[in-house]
């Protein structure tokens, strides 16, 4: 081992060894001094190390002392350590219950309520389950390119930090499990290194009834997010900036008011067979969308659901639909076509405004009112039939259409709106 020598204390430091060895015991005394640090980067990348002791004279422990020490699989502190000590191969100061530093083969106890920046960072540790009684993890505290699955203990109600920072970065691909019972989730959690080769895939456990705010605000190392069939409520921006795939499960009734509002990064969405209705706002936002699929199941379409989801080039709405609600479409300016169901009565103010893509629409006979600015600055419509039933038509409602060439008002119109 390489030591050096601290004046202040007048005793030493470890910081490094000269060759990987299998089975490595710190000395308690160098030289006649006491060893009382173990140093910054001490044992980083020994990867040959498997089983390693800690005398009771250690009282710091330094920076990514034992980071990429992949091999280890026994670690132990000794008992009369008045500043740290051992439990299920972790190394845990006493003052706090923080645990500093893991290994492949950690268990992390009941008690512990806090997880220190880069304690398993690089290490081998393949799966890990976090107890309840975890109050915060530390910065990047499990990136690693070995951890396939954790998972946040039943009863886990508040999740902080940064732990997973840089998992993306070093290759990993890990499976995140979210508990039922989660209320609060900090900001920034689940992000991790952009344009990484990792990724984070995040499962929110069957029973959840809200996903809380902000709860995946701008994690963008996150590919894929399972929402369960018991979400009612999403909180404001809660996948905001989320970058990926996401699956609505199959049982879900209702897919909730402003369910992926500004995830612009989203690229594919799943909504199962058992969908009635998009919620308002569901999907506005969503940029990144090109396609999506609406069931055939689906009545309603509420307002602003697919507000600015500019991606989109055609749309088919199921026949079971007969209520779209205002701005459902409002500045999906990549839309070319749509098809409204024949049981829809009304298009809704502002409904395809902006649509300025839009080249093909056909207006249901059923249809008795046309909202303001239903078809505002939809420049790509060369002409549109107004069906019989019609007796209202909004003000704007084909203002600034400036590629239309011919429009038919039946006679039942009795009023067309000015300024909305």
């Amino acid at each position: 081992m390489e030591f050096t020598y601290l004046s202040d204390s007048d005793s030493y430091s470890v910081t490094g060894i000269s060759k990987s060895i299998p089975f490595l015991t710190v000395p308690s005394e160098y030289k006649d001094k006491p060893v009382t640090s173990i140093g910054e980067y001490a044992f980083y990348n020994c990867s040959g190390l498997k089983e390693i002791t800690i005398p009771s004279s250690v009282t710091s422990i330094e920076y990514k002392a034992f980071s990429y020490c992949r091999g280890l699989e026994s670690l132990e502190v000794a008992i009369e350590n008045i500043k740290y000590y051992s439990e299920q191969n972790c190394l845990i100061e006493r003052d706090g219950k923080e645990l500093v530093f893991g290994c492949k083969n950690s268990v992390i106890p009941e008690d512990i309520t806090r997880i220190g920046d880069y304690a398993f960072y690089g290490s081998g540790l393949t799966s890990v389950t976090i107890p309840q009684s975890l109050k915060e993890m530390g910065f990047s505290s499990f990136s690693s390119d070995s951890l396939e699955v954790v998972v946040f203990e039943e009863g886990t109600k508040t999740i902080q930090g940064q732990p997973f920072y840089y998992t993306g970065y070093m290759g990993g691909n890990v499976t995140i499990v979210i508990p039922s019972t989660i209320v609060n989730i900090g900001e920034g959690v689940f992000e991790s290194w952009l344009g990484a080769e990792g990724a984070l895939s995040i499962v929110f456990a069957e029973g959840l009834k809200s996903v809380p705010k902000k709860a995946l605000y701008g994690s963008y190392g996150v590919v894929s997010v399972t929402i369960p069939s018991t979400v009612v409520d999403v909180g404001d921006e809660a996948f905001r900036g989320l970058c990926g795939v996401v699956v609505f499960s199959e049982g879900m009734a209702k897919i909730p008011d402003h369910a992926l509002s500004n995830a612009f990064g989203v690229v594919s969405v799943t909504i199962p067979s058992s969908v009635r209705s998009i919620g308002d706002s569901a999907f506005s936002g969503c940029s990144g969308l090109t396609s999506i699929t609406i069931p055939e199941g689906v009545t309603s379409i509420g307002s602003g659901a697919f507000y600015e989801c500019s991606g989109l080039t055609s749309i088919t709405i199921p026949e079971g639909v007969t209520s779209i609600g205002d701005y459902a479409f409002k500045r999906c300016s990549g839309l070319t076509s749509i098809t409204i169901p024949e049981g829809v009565t009304s298009i809704g103010k502002r409904t395809f405004e902006d649509c300025s893509s839009l080249m093909e629409l056909k207006i249901p006979e059923k249809v008795t009112s046309i909202g303001d600015s239903a078809f505002y600055d939809c420049n790509g419509l060369t002409n549109i039939t107004i069906p019989e039933n019609v007796t209202s038509i909004g003000g704007y409602a084909f203002s600034r259409c400036s590629g239309l060439t011919s429009i038919t008002i039946p006679s039942n119109v009795v009023k067309i709106g000015t300024q909305p």
